[in-house]
């Protein structure tokens, strides 16, 4: 049984391996082991709900394989995008010249350094095994933070960012880099972008921003490849925009930083609504109508499964005949990976037919 469930220690040498077979870099999970290890113990603490970190927390959720034992993805939760430091973005605003005298009425794009962000809910630091990325297994994993977040609203903010990943090409001597950052950051810099993007991971994006000009960047001045990528997505991360949206994210005026990737952002209670979570009281069925987990799934419609258990949260793909009523049967393999018994109370969600979940941010 595939499941979702928080982070524990034991989980890091297989977060490592699928950070290393990543297609891309994931900057918000850092390979260092130590700092890796950090983020874990955060995640750990956080879903015990530690009162030094109310306010901070910072959740990793994992996909499981319980038959094989193996971590198959992760997905990170922040409750505010700038706890422990200023979240910075560039934002994106228009300013104009103009002369009245002479005629000119000129619209110029700057970037400007902000951190109107940083109070804001965060959604980072999702991988997944490549062998998975066209399976509901994406779909289960991306919005199990989102149905973490709708038996626990109070504990979020009003507004949810997501930064996706920006464009990297083969830049010369630099193969897979930004070509942002080969033209913006590295002036201030003097290191190539993946060093940089490992800083990032460790340390955060402060850094960056305290050596960046403070003064706004004029699109024009700028080269124009460095231009040319302003606000546009990795190509592996071109889907995640398509899913996120139909989840109710929308383009905001923000870009990163670090590689000019676009910012999504939604109103919280939108995105916790359109989840559209039933909980229905549980009744066992000896199984044959009722299955779950992809392969061998019998008759029904795909949904997403959880209990409601904000220390030991689970979440696993069910396949059912929704029943009529207040009582829904399960399979005894289902509530078993839910940590469900007889009469306990079940939470799930559709996958709505059609509905493709890509994500990598």
């Amino acid at each position: 049984m595939i499941i979702v469930r928080p982070v524990q220690a034991g989980d890091q040498p297989g977060i490592e391996k699928l950070i290393f077979e990543s297609e891309a870099p994931i900057s918000s999970l850092p390979t260092d082991r130590e700092w890796l290890g950090r983020r874990i113990e955060q995640s750990v603490q956080s879903f015990r709900h530690d009162a030094e970190l109310k306010g901070s927390e910072r959740f990793i959720f994992v996909l499981y394989d319980e038959e094989h034992r193996e971590v198959l993805g992760t997905a990170g939760l922040s409750t505010v995008a700038g706890a422990e430091v200023p979240f910075y973005n560039y934002r994106l605003d228009e300013i104009i010249h103009a002369s009245k005298a002479h005629g000119v009425y000129n619209p110029v794009q700057i970037l400007s350094l902000a951190h109107d962000l940083s109070n804001a809910t965060l959604l980072s630091s999702f991988t997944l095994a490549n062998r998975l990325k066209a399976t509901e297994y994406r779909d289960l994993l991306s919005r199990a933070r989102l149905l973490y977040m709708h038996h626990c609203r109070e504990r979020f903010q009003r507004r949810c960012i997501v930064e996706i990943q920006g464009v990297a090409v083969d830049h010369g001597r630099y193969p897979g880099t930004s070509p942002f950052w080969e033209n913006v950051g590295r002036h201030f810099f003097d290191i190539d972008f993946m060093e940089a993007d490992q800083h990032v991971a460790t340390l955060g994006k402060t850094f960056i921003a305290e050596l960046m000009p403070a003064t706004p960047l004029y699109l024009p001045l700028l080269h124009e490849e460095a231009r040319a990528v302003i606000g546009l997505p990795h190509e592996q991360a071109a889907p995640n925009m398509r899913f996120l949206q139909s989840q109710g994210f929308e383009l905001s005026q923000y870009v990163d930083i670090f590689d000019a990737g676009p910012v999504l952002e939604a109103p919280t209670e939108r995105l916790v609504k359109g989840q559209q979570v039933v909980a229905k009281q549980v009744r066992l069925s000896s199984g044959g109508k009722y299955a779950s987990g992809g392969q061998g799934a019998a008759m029904g419609a795909a949904y997403i499964g959880m209990n409601g258990d904000l220390t030991d949260f689970r979440a696993t793909l069910m396949q059912m005949t929704e029943g009529l009523g207040d009582v829904q049967r399960i399979r005894k393999q289902d509530a078993d990976a839910l940590r469900l018994a007889e009469n306990d109370t079940l939470f799930y969600s559709r996958i709505r037919p059609g509905q493709a979940a890509y994500e990598l941010s």
